[in-house]
Order: structure tokens, then sequence, then C-alpha cells
């Protein structure tokens, strides 16, 4: 049976340990002859069973270890490098999120160390995963992530260089060989990706590339276009758990905190007293901040709230809405892409959403400061205040429309949970003009 093959497969050679027993290669704990390390045999039957067939997303939930099991998970990922087979997939990052940051560490390093014996898929997801939430754990390994390249012509292969320390950037310069075109174009995709004002002004990128790394550069100097670190929406629990019925891999999901309800500091969806000027429906509200955090860069209002029209923004560019004094939306223009379909009279688009929710602003751990809408796969919260946007497109930073400045990213709300659609509200603010903007994406 697979199982028995995969298990045989953990022993190499005559490993025993003091006892006379064998012994896992990797982990030195005692296996029994079988070939299944004692006390992991149920870690070697839930990755035969994941790696067998493609298991739904509700299946894999029911068999993957809770969080607090955390020495079955490490194991699973473990069989899944240790394997010559095919051994990528949806559970793979699954079992990463349940995952404490020291594990994902050791697993990084234990990914890198495979590479070198050859191409691992495995390896390959591991260090894709760890390069967005925690990359400081590749610093002492770009070196050799160079040499390897496992992401290759992947659009988050120089992600791990966010990280690179003084001396990698001075390697990455001196690999940057105008003989060699594309040694060079990798390097200066790696040097874009520390996303150091003082690395960026010296590479003087084009507009695009600085929007990549979240930058602009306006009167001769770079700007940041987010905040460094994001506040996570909290829900309510009820909705929490109908979300993960839905969801079934959001249940032990760590960036899904469950909102107190005591004191709500937040509220998202439901519709406002104010129509879009072209279809006459009501606006709906992605999100309104009562009180606005200090660091997301909206100063110049005590509070905002962020709406469009759900009948016609999917169809545009970019909406843009003038706040009053107090932060309430004043008008709203739109320029569209297309034109909307004409739609019969009826029920309103905004009205089919989930109904006006109290949420709450939680710091989530550093790990989910930066997230990536692929990877994320429909498992990790991607509500945010403040933060990089978690773009499903190319990064688009509107201009205002009253002083052409870029405007800042101040969250986004992901629409397909709100309601039965799908794609990403990305909530833009331009602080000197009161305005702001909703970019909308979907794949």
């Amino acid at each position: 049976m697979l199982g028995e093959r995969l298990g045989a497969a953990v022993i190499v050679g005559d490993n025993r340990d003091t006892t006379g027993r064998e012994s896992d290669v990797d982990s030195g704990e005692p296996v029994d002859r079988s070939g299944v390390t004692v006390g992991l045999r149920r870690a070697a039957e839930i990755w035969s069973a994941l790696s067998a067939r493609p298991f739904s997303a509700e299946e894999t939930a029911a068999l993957l270890p809770e969080p607090d099991d955390s020495a079955t998970l490490v194991e699973i990922a473990r069989l899944a490098l240790r394997s010559d087979a095919c051994a990528t997939g949806p559970y793979l990052h699954a079992v990463l999120d349940r995952l404490p940051s020291s594990l994902l560490r050791e697993l990084a390093e234990r990914a890198v160390h495979r590479l070198t014996s050859g191409p691992n898929d495995a390896a390959a997801e591991i260090l894709a995963y760890v390069s967005v939430h925690q990359a400081e754990s590749l610093a002492a390994h770009l070196p050799s992530l160079w040499e390897l390249s496992p992401s290759e012509g992947f659009y988050f292969a120089e992600w791990p260089w966010r990280v690179a320390d003084e001396s990698e950037i001075a390697r990455l310069w001196e690999r940057a060989d105008p003989d060699d075109e594309l040694r060079r174009e990798r390097a200066l995709r790696c040097l874009l990706q520390t996303r150091r004002p003082d690395v960026l002004a010296r590479l003087s990128p084009a507009e695009d590339d600085l929007h990549s790394v979240g930058y602009t550069l306006g009167g001769g100097e770079l700007r940041r276009l987010h905040s460094a670190s994001p506040w996570h929406l909290a829900f309510p629990a009820d909705l929490l758990r109908r979300w993960a019925t839905r969801n079934p891999l959001r249940a032990h999901q760590s960036s899904w905190p469950v909102a107190s309800q005591r004191d709500p500091q937040a509220l998202t969806s439901g519709c406002i007293d104010l129509a879009c000027p072209r279809c006459r429906k009501r606006l709906h509200r992605l999100l309104y901040l009562p009180s606005v955090p200090p660091d997301v860069g909206v100063t110049s209002r005590a509070r905002v709230e962020f709406v469009w029209c759900a009948e016609c923004g999917p169809y545009t560019e970019v909406s843009y809405v003038r706040h009053d004094a107090d932060g309430a939306p004043a008008d709203l223009a739109m320029t569209f892409v297309v034109d909307p379909p004409e739609r019969q009279p009826g029920l309103e688009p905004a009205d089919e959403a989930i109904p006006a929710t109290g949420v709450e602003l939680v710091r989530l751990e550093q790990r989910w400061w930066w997230q990536d809408w692929a990877i994320s796969n429909d498992r990790e919260n991607l509500h945010r205040v403040g933060g990089e946007p978690t773009w499903i497109q190319d990064p688009d930073y509107p201009s205002c429309p009253d002083c052409a400045d870029t405007m800042i990213a101040a969250g986004q709300v992901n629409v397909a949970d709100l309601w039965d659609f799908e794609g990403m509200c990305y909530l833009m603010w331009c602080d000197q003009c009161a305005i702001s903007g909703v970019v909308y994406q979907q794949t």
C-alpha cells in the first residue's frame, strides 16, 4: 500500500539508536520495524491519504490535526519533503497555517537543504509560503536560494530578498553584471524587493515597479503608499462559523480572530442613504471607521466611511467618493472600463449582502502582516485596514482626481465574504483632498 511504501521510505540505510531500534534520519526518533515513527504513525496515515488523491477542502479539513498537535502537523510536512512523489496541494499550506512560527523556521531550513539534492515540489511550496509569512527565516539562506532558484519564473520568486542584509545587497549589486542581461535583471528584481528607499533611489525604477513594492516618486522624493502593519477585521463568531462551513480550511486559521462584540470599532456591509448617480441604487458600505487608527495615513478626517455602488462598481477602473467634514460620503464619481449592463428594476445588489455588521480592529502577529491573495487560497482573513494590499492583479494605486497625487492604500475588503460575489475592493485615500477611491479586482 502507498502508506507502507512511504513509511518505509523514511528509513535510509542502517540507522539505529542506542537501544538497537531503527531511527528516522531526519528527526532521530525511534521507529518500529514497519518503518513508521513510533507515535507518529497517524502523521504517515494522514499524509498518505492526502497525497494519494485530490481531496475537497472539507475532506482535507476533517483529516488535518488541530493546531495544538504540532508534532503531527510538522511530521506531515517532513514526510512531504522526504517523498519523491508530487507532494503539493492545497493541504500543505493549510498544514503550515497551523504551525507555530518556530516550526516554520525549522521547515524552511529543511526545505532549503532538501533542494540541494534536486527539485522538490513540497520544498518549493514551503519556501513560497515562508517568503510571505516569515521571510526572516530565509535571511541566512539567500545565497543558496540564489543558486537554487526554487521558484524561477513565478511572480513570488524574489520575495525572500525582502530581508536581505547589507552583505546580500552588496552581492546583488555585484551580480547585476551588465554583460549578462538575464542575471542582471534578476539581481535588479531582487534589489527592488528589498523595499529600502536607499536601494530604490539607486535603482531609479519605473513608476509601475515602484508601485509593485508600495512606493511612488513625487517631487523627487520616495513616498510609501501603505502603512507597515495592518489591522485585521475581527468578525462575530456566528458569521465566522457560517463562512467556515463554506470554506472549511478557515476553521483553524489563526488570521480569523473573533470579535468580542462588547465595543465594535467599525462597521461593514449594509447600505447607506446615498444613491449612485448612474443606476440610482443605494450605495453599499464597505467599511465605516468611526475612529480612524493613527497609523494608516488618514489624518484629515477623524472618521471615514468607504462606500461603492455594488451595481456599477465592478465595471469601473476606480470609484471616487468625496467626503464631508465629518468623513461621510458626499458624492460619487466613477471612471468606467466598460458600461454596466442594464438591469431590471427590483432587488438591489447590496441587499443581497450580509446585513450591517459590527467588527473590531485587531493587530495580529507579524506573520500575517504581509499576505498574498493566491497563496491565501481563500483560507486567510484578507479584510484589513492599512498594510500592503493583497493584489489579485497588478498593483493599482490611482491618482486623486483633484490634486493628481498617487492615493495611498487605506485597507481592503474581501467582498466575496460579504455577498455572493468575487474579488476584492481596495480602499484608497487622498488625505489632502479627503477623497476615497475604491479599486475593484477579480480573477
